[in-house]
């Protein structure tokens, strides 16, 4: 049963990996515009979450 598991946890690895570099590629192959302002804001708000864990 461990053997079944590790192979199906490995199939569906590649799977996503695989959606993965396709999706990489159609983004490189058609850019979207990136919103800065909420990008930003974001960041500053995952910086303010890691500073009160830490």
């Amino acid at each position: 049963m461990n053997a079944l598991g590790g192979f199906t946890g490995a199939v569906l690895l590649a799977g996503f990996a695989l959606f993965m570099v396709v999706e990489s590629i159609d983004r490189f192959i058609h850019p979207v515009t990136i919103s800065f302002n909420g990008a930003i804001f974001v960041a500053i708000i995952g910086l303010i979450v890691n500073g009160v864990s830490a």
